[in-house]
């Protein structure tokens, strides 16, 4: 009963965060779900995969971070890891095969851990164009930007590169 994520949800927020910024992500997952249709459980894993990478903030940023908050997003179709198949982005074919994910996602957070991208919002931006998951990626990428970013307790939109209703 534990692993339900309504009950998860119900004992939200963690002891780590004031009212106000726990509510201020909750309002953001839920809007986030919205944006991507799914339905409200879902609210509920991403508050999860929030409260990992809260918890987890303090350790070394690889692949490992990615594949956790992923498997907490979308548990029913990223708990086995990286996507198998090839996937379509909105109205476009993927960039990336799935045989190359987990080698330019590992290329991407060396870049950003060694200092070559810009800014959260460029690395935000490729992690998208790589697709790493099946499923839940939008929701994988907001939390991980807010995770290097540095800003778990105070969320906000990344950049809109796309130009579409949900960045």
């Amino acid at each position: 009963m534990m692993n339900d994520p309504i009950i998860r949800l119900a004992e939200y927020p963690p002891r780590h965060l004031v009212d106000d910024q726990a509510m201020a992500i909750v309002r953001y997952c839920a809007e986030e779900v919205r944006r991507q249709g799914d339905d409200p459980i879902a609210v509920a894993d991403m508050v999860t995969a929030w409260d990992y990478a809260w918890t987890h903030r303090a350790e070394s940023f690889g692949v490992g971070t990615v594949l956790a908050v992923g498997a907490l997003i979308k548990p029913s179709l990223n708990h086995n890891g990286f996507r198998t198949v090839p996937i379509w982005i909105g109205w476009e074919k993927g960039k990336v095969a799935p045989e190359d994910v987990e080698r330019e996602l590992t290329l991407l957070i060396d870049a950003w851990n060694e200092g070559r991208i810009e800014d959260a919002d460029t690395f935000y931006r490729l992690f998208e164009e790589i697709h790493p998951f099946e499923d839940g990626n939008g929701r994988t990428g907001k939390v991980i930007y807010h995770l290097i970013l540095g800003r778990l307790a105070y969320p906000q939109w990344p950049k809109n590169w796309w130009g579409i209703s949900n960045p």
